[in-house]
């Protein structure tokens, strides 16, 4: 999937600007960047490159409906726009970028095909509204924008920062709250507002420059936590967004190449830079590659984050390092101590090792609690 999206960003930025060279910059930054290695790695990530797979072929399909009208190319289009919402709920800003494009390349506007990008977005806002009763993604918030602004600030500060310098990448970020005075924030602060005096500059002289920042701006903004979701930073939220950022730095790259004078060393700069981008992604794989090793990394960004502590447990259990499984689990009940679950699985490794007493101990203490002890282990317990 990760590959395949890469292919379509270099179609889609080959009938934007018509330059095959930008476009395999664009692609090949695309997919060897380490800040994707969630997206891909992780499991449930999937939906990310799925979903930016049909929202790029969906604006393929309509940039090639406006420049030749065909129904066949429009009705495509919209078929991925439902495939791309379907996949991922933040598809729905595929719209916005429609009007993007429409702005930045001068295209009129076909109200009716417009319209119908409306309608799938309205048909999928009307179908969850039936079916879940609401369209919030994290509907136990209970923080106003002003409370969530700030976040919304340090991620951007720490997006850029990644995209830069892609070292220490990992899973858990938090989900704490910050206020302006936060460091992060103040720099995420000024980064927009250059961001945003950069793109009005560079409207008419540079297109380009304009498009891909906008891009950027655009696509974040449904994990941009203003409506509430259930974390103020995700590294494969940067998915579809890196791509306006990947545009930017191949157009910078490719001018210079232009250059005969300078060739030689772009091309040493070029291939440096992909070579180093591709061994931060092997090495970050890494992280991924085993359960105990992504825990127990993670846990040095988030110490006190009870549910990695029981995950590393459970990890423990896996291989059959029930000591260790003891030392993690009895950290969540430091940090959690009505977490029941957790009593109940001490329980369940005290019974591996034999220590029977302490066994029926957590086992009761979990009991206490309220969980509903599976009667199969209470029938184990019970001869002792």
């Amino acid at each position: 999937l990760h590959v395949s999206v890469a292919l379509l960003i270099y179609w889609l930025v080959n009938i934007l600007y018509n330059n095959k060279f930008l476009s395999c910059l664009t692609s090949i930054f695309f997919v060897t960047h380490p800040i994707h290695t969630e997206a891909v790695s992780y499991i449930t990530g999937r939906a990310d490159p799925l979903a930016a797979l049909f929202m790029v072929l969906s604006l393929i399909f309509y940039v090639k409906t406006v420049n030749t009208r065909k129904r066949m190319f429009c009705f495509t289009s919209i078929l991925a726009y439902a495939g791309a919402i379907l996949s991922r709920e933040s598809s729905l800003i595929l719209p916005l970028m429609i009007l993007l494009y429409h702005y930045v390349f001068e295209r009129k506007i076909k109200i009716k095909v417009f319209l119908a990008f409306l309608g799938v977005t309205l048909s999928y806002v009307l179908l969850r509204l039936a079916l879940l009763g609401s369209i919030s993604l994290d509907p136990g918030s209970e923080t106003t924008v002003f409370q969530r602004l700030p976040g919304f600030f340090v991620a951007i500060a720490t997006y850029i920062k990644l995209l830069v310098f892609p070292f220490d990448l990992h899973m858990e970020y938090g989900d704490q709250m910050f206020n302006f005075t936060d460091p992060m924030a103040i720099v995420g602060v000024l980064a927009v507002i250059l961001s945003l005096i950069y793109i009005i500059k560079k409207k008419k002289n540079n297109g380009l420059v304009f498009f891909s920042m906008s891009w950027f701006f655009v696509a974040l903004l449904p994990a941009s936590n203003l409506y509430p979701v259930n974390a103020y930073l995700r590294e494969h939220w940067l998915y579809i967004p890196s791509i306006g950022a990947f545009l930017i730095l191949a157009k910078g790259l490719s001018y210079l190449y232009s250059r005969k004078r300078l060739r030689l060393f772009m091309t040493i700069v070029i291939i440096g830079l992909l070579s180093f981008y591709s061994y931060l992604t092997i090495k970050q794989n890494g992280y991924w590659s085993d359960p105990v090793v992504f825990y127990k990394t993670t846990l040095k960004y988030a110490p006190d984050n009870w549910k990695i502590h029981e995950n590393l447990g459970r990890a423990y259990v896996a291989i059959d390092k029930k000591d260790e499984a003891i030392i993690s689990y009895n950290r969540v009940l430091e940090l959690n101590p009505e977490h029941r679950e957790t009593y109940y699985n001490l329980s369940a490794t005290y019974f591996r090792k034999k220590q029977y007493d302490l066994a029926i101990k957590y086992c009761d203490n979990a009991i206490e609690r309220g969980l509903e002890v599976f009667p199969e282990f209470l029938e184990l317990l019970e001869p002792h």
